[in-house]
């Protein structure tokens, strides 16, 4: 199975960050052999962070599938799947960027540290999502054409960017929309009558994604041309 050396890269920079959060009880003290279980919640004891690796595993999810798409004649039923896998899953990349939320002192591990952290893992997450979109948008301007391409790109983005709200604000999963589909259709609908939707966040996530995308898009060709 070959490899690219992209995708070696953003293994690397993954293996960085698991590293990093294994690094962590050690520094905070635990022994090698200690068990996190229920002793250790109920003392408040758990490690945090290990919420990281999982996230991050979900941001290598559209950049799976994205690298799954065949472009050719047609459409085959078979890329439609990718594509709307894609979709549901693309806003795991960006939504590690939140995880700075949980960024507090947490002595003895030091503020810095922490920091670090959560940067590697937010950092090669949106990676994984930007080159994810940009293998979407290639196939997209493969079967159709370049406008409609860039038109779907700007679409996920602010898709991605509503993903993210509902991840964080409202939490639901991306397979929620498989064992629960009606429950999240309903707090979508819910949302165009609820005052406490907070717009802002997503079109400012929306314009920062967009930015920076077209920057990585910008940096891409100039490296190929």
């Amino acid at each position: 199975m070959h490899i690219s050396k992209l995708t070696r890269l953003l293994l690397l920079q993954s293996a960085v960050g698991f590293g990093l959060v294994l690094l962590r009880p050690v520094l905070a003290g635990y022994g090698p052999g200690e068990n996190f279980g229920v002793a250790q919640l109920a003392s408040q004891r758990m490690p945090p962070y290990l919420f990281l690796p999982w996230n991050l595993f979900l941001a290598w999810v559209p950049y799976a599938f994205a690298h799954q798409l065949l472009p050719g004649r047609g459409f085959p039923a078979a890329n439609g799947a990718l594509l709307v896998l894609w979709l549901l899953f693309f806003p795991n990349a960006p939504y590690i960027i939140t995880d700075f939320l949980h960024l507090r002192p947490r002595p003895p591990i030091p503020v810095w540290y922490d920091t670090l952290m959560l940067f590697s893992f937010a950092w090669t997450g949106l990676l994984l999502g930007f080159c994810s979109l940009m293998e979407v948008q290639a196939f997209a301007e493969h079967q159709w054409n370049k406008k409609w391409a860039q038109l779907g790109a700007a679409l996920a983005i602010l898709l991605g960017s509503f993903g993210v709200y509902m991840g964080r604000f409202l939490r639901w999963n991306s397979w929620d929309a498989f064992i629960r589909p009606l429950d999240v259709l309903y707090s979508v609908m819910r949302l165009a009558y609820d005052p406490k939707l907070n717009m802002g966040s997503v079109l400012v996530m929306a314009a920062m994604l967009g930015l920076g995308y077209a920057t990585f898009l910008q940096i891409a060709k100039k490296q190929l041309s």
